[in-house]
């Protein structure tokens, strides 16, 4: 018997093998393969481009037959990760709940203010930070991902290496789902020249990817808003965080002043668009709003807008605005405990100097700070802002269709 076989019903212990593939030198592809010797190299090289390229995706399951190399990749996801042992001194939400307001279930923002447990000093000693929790993500001018809430946000401790969001591409045993696992028939047909698929309904449902857009407009000194999505009785010129944008697509939509605002201000004319004399701003029908932005000039102390025509955006921007006062509020109480004593970390400074230049006439500055830079222009890429900006992120799923790129797991 040659030393290299086996015995019956045990590994020989003399025989000596050796691994050729070394899993740091294989690559992306080549790693999350586990018919790597049956793939051709230039598939195998293909294959590894996809992976970069590929969204997450509605339907994706756990591969059946895998590397064990997924859960070692799901570590470097989108996601919101505590990277130290924290106390948590604050959680603040971008739109905190207030009485007689519209309630935002899903905050687009959430800033975790917490003191580093994991540092050897004393605890008035130890460095606070701030951890800034986006619940979407995109690294594309068109895909992206909502991330999902992991419920880890519990209690007054945090543990280092807490995932807080992730996305929906690893699931509870923690294993990296980049595909959909499903029933493929080899055939000669016309569809699947130039590697093309044939796929079904529900196939084409099951891959839908997130598509993340964003929209801006504004008014104010030109132009004012239309009701595109009130009553006679409630003024509302966008859809809020959570509806969904009008079977149409628009958006919003403005108006410019004219001499005949009497008739062209009325309750109906108001809720009318008129593609011929409005300015109408579109985005895919259906998609969920998932986060809005108003800038104003706080500065402004008069307006040309009738009055209750911009309660809505006023109540955006209001709430913003409570969201960084209450950042400062805690960083006063945190100086007043710590004294000179108190260390922040680079970006806990940096957060806290974002929100004093938010709310520079707030007299909650003149308390924290007497460097006073004077008057505060308000600008947008060196153009002066208008009286309302408004920016307004939406996302849907978009169902697979012509054009989209589908491969196997050899990059076939």
């Amino acid at each position: 018997m040659s030393k290299k076989e086996n015995y019956v019903g045990k590994v020989n212990p003399h025989a000596k093998t050796t691994n050729e593939l070394h899993e740091e030198m294989v690559g992306l592809g080549a790693n999350l393969n586990p018919f790597l010797s049956e793939t051709s190299a230039s598939r195998s090289s293909m294959n590894n481009k996809f992976y970069g390229q590929c969204p997450p995706i509605e339907g994706a399951t756990k591969r059946r037959i895998f590397t064990g190399a997924e859960y070692e990749y799901a570590k470097y996801v989108f996601s919101v990760t505590m990277e130290v042992d924290a106390e948590i001194i604050a959680v603040i939400p971008k739109y905190g709940q207030t009485l007689g307001q519209v309630t935002i279930e899903n905050n687009p923002q959430i800033i975790i203010i917490y003191q580093d447990m994991s540092d050897d000093r004393s605890t008035i000693q130890r460095p606070v930070g701030v951890l800034e929790i986006n619940t979407y993500v995109t690294n594309h001018k068109m895909f992206g991902a909502i991330l999902e809430d992991m419920n880890a946000l519990k209690g007054k401790y945090i543990k280092a290496g807490t995932i807080l969001y992730q996305v929906p591409s690893v699931d509870s045993d923690g294993s990296f789902n980049y595909g959909m696992e499903t029933n493929v028939a080899f055939m000669t047909l016309p569809g699947v020249t130039e590697d093309g698929f044939i796929v079904s309904e529900t196939f084409a449902e099951k891959a839908s990817p997130t598509v993340i857009g964003r929209r801006t407009i504004s008014f104010g000194n030109n132009q004012y808003p239309l009701n595109m999505y009130g009553d006679d009785k409630q003024y509302k010129i966008f859809p809020d965080i959570g509806d969904h944008i009008r079977e149409d697509g628009l958006l919003f939509a403005t108006r410019d002043y004219s001499d005949f605002d009497v008739a062209y201000m009325s309750a109906k004319a108001l809720r009318n668009y008129s593609r011929d004399f409005d300015t109408g701003v579109f985005a895919p029908p259906g998609a969920e709003i998932l986060d809005i932005t108003i800038l104003k000039d706080p500065k402004v102390r008069s307006t040309k807008l009738p009055v209750g025509m911009a309660n809505q955006a006023d109540q955006y921007f209001i709430r913003h605005r409570n969201f960084y006062v209450q950042a400062l509020e805690q960083y006063r109480a945190l100086y007043k405990s710590h004294g000179k004593g108190l260390i922040l970390t680079e970006e806990c400074t940096r957060f806290f100097y974002e929100c004093l230049q938010a709310v520079p006439d707030h007299p909650l500055v003149d308390k924290i700070t007497n460097d006073r830079t004077g008057s505060i222009n308000h600008t947008y890429r060196n153009y002066p802002l208008d009286e309302y900006r408004i920016e307004i992120v939406y996302g849907y799923k978009t169902k697979v269709k012509p054009g989209f790129k589908a491969s196997t797991c050899h990059g076939g």
